[in-house]
């Protein structure tokens, strides 16, 4: 499995691809963990309404990373140069004021203005996230070194949301926690982006006309049946994935009857293992391949979540549940690793065929997609155990009520595993093919270059 690198990554490269990982990564566990039950809940806005605000935030990235895509692809920014770099710093800035709205209010917002604020939140990530995805491609050309590279990436997420964790265990309450990661990200976005933007190369971007670009792009989107199947899959797996941090804080005030800092101390070991599996799953991934690495990471997953649904309530369940996260955590790694390595292949697929890298837009629509999963996902948790009964705040549970907690933390992600298990398993850009399509993109790029 094993490629020879035609430019080999530096400990800078890899230092400085992690790095603005870290605050994205802080940001998400408020957003995605945290802000649902505290706002809904707490707060009293309704878990609901929240619920409903947090989709709606979500969906502003259908409109955002198709323009982000193009943006990172195409358009120079004024005073700063580079074709990703601009971007993500101006993410960075929209992060920031959202942090600022969202977890330092000076008084509790009304919904509105948490349904204002929580947009800003998703589209700083987006600005940041999809222009650092696209790099990928750029900085690593071989597909072991797009493991690696992704490796380091994981890593810094990992590493973001333990930092993230360790403050939410640090205070009692879920407020006072949310307080303190406001204070850390507002710091931590001009820190880390900074940081790590000023340790790797960036090219400048490649001129194209709006109109025509972006009917090209859909096209060839359209036309790329590597690129749907692995945005399907990776799509359906981000659902599975999403569903226990939105269930995560009921799951433990009610199926187990825990306080509120157990989750610091759950998700503390979730990560920790994520950040242990990760270069295991790369190792495994230069024996197997990158497909079929990822799907042995899903299926193991499967009958460990299983064990969640009979957990009884007290420490007994606690110590079973921190190890049902632990081994969970493991199997994480590769999710964060190695989809996104994959999809560096996948653009390189795409640019033999067009003769010229899309792959701002097509990371764009790959986030797009998981888009979709995640606001599914926060949408869909809590209305399944409304209809089944949950009542916000109350100090019990009805028996149906705490089976529907359980059964959307572990038997629905079960069965997204499974099916994108299905459409992985077989997945057709291998180590092999990709060494052939890169051998004739190199080709290709020196006889323009003499040309010129």
């Amino acid at each position: 499995m094993n490629q020879p690198a035609t430019a080999r990554l530096t400990w800078r490269i890899l230092l400085g691809y992690a790095l603005p990982a870290l605050p994205v990564a802080a940001l998400s566990i408020p957003l995605g963990v945290l802000l649902q039950n505290y706002y809904g809940e707490d707060l009293g806005l309704g878990l609901s309404a929240v619920a409903i605000a947090l989709f709606i935030a979500r969906l502003c990235i259908f409109v955002v990373d198709p323009l982000v895509g193009w943006l990172s692809d195409h358009v120079a920014f004024p005073f700063i140069r580079g074709r990703r770099r601009p971007w993500i710093i101006l993410g960075g800035v929209f992060a920031v004021v959202a942090v600022w709205q969202l977890l330092l209010p000076a008084s509790p917002p009304p919904l509105w203005q948490f349904t204002l604020w929580a947009p800003l939140a998703y589209i700083g990530i987006e600005f940041i996230e999809v222009p650092h995805s696209a790099w990928t491609p750029d900085l690593a050309k071989t597909y072991d070194d797009r493991s690696l590279l992704n490796t380091f990436r994981s890593g810094g997420i990992i590493l973001g949301t333990l930092i993230a964790f360790l403050l939410i265990g640090a205070f009692p309450t879920v407020g006072q926690s949310i307080t303190a990661l406001g204070v850390g990200l507002a710091i931590g976005f001009p820190l880390f982006i900074s940081l790590g933007l000023s340790l790797i190369p960036d090219k400048a971007p490649d001129p194209s006309p709006l109109v025509r670009g972006a009917q090209r792009r859909v096209k060839a989107a359209l036309r790329n049946g590597p690129f749907w199947r692995l945005a399907l899959a990776y799509g359906i797996n981000a659902l599975a994935n999403v569903l226990p941090p939105t269930l995560l804080l009921t799951f433990v005030r009610y199926n187990l009857g825990l306080e509120d800092s157990a989750v610091g101390v759950i998700l503390f070991a979730y990560f920790v293992a994520a950040m242990v599996g990760t270069p295991v799953w790369f190792w495994v991934s230069r024996q197997v391949g990158k497909h079929r690495a990822w799907c042995i990471a899903m299926l193991s997953a499967c009958p460990i979540f299983a064990f969640a649904l009979v957990l009884p309530a007290g420490e007994v369940g606690y110590i079973g549940f921190l190890i049902i996260s632990f081994l969970t955590g493991l199997t994480l790694g590769a999710d964060l690793t190695l989809p996104q390595a994959i999809q560096a292949d996948v653009v390189d697929l795409d640019e033999l065929r067009a003769g010229r890298s899309r792959a701002g837009a097509f990371y764009a629509y790959w986030s797009m997609t998981t888009a979709l999963a995640i606001a599914t996902g926060g949408l869909f948790g809590p209305l399944l155990i409304k209809g089944f009964g949950f009542i916000e705040s109350a100090p019990e549970q009805t028996q149906s009520a705490l089976w529907a907690i359980a059964g959307g933390y572990a038997l629905v992600p079960i069965a997204l595993k499974i099916v994108a298990v299905t459409l992985s398993w077989r997945f057709p850009l291998t180590a092999t093919k990709q060494a052939q399509i890169q051998r004739i993109l190199t080709a290709r790029r020196d006889r323009n270059h003499h040309a010129l």
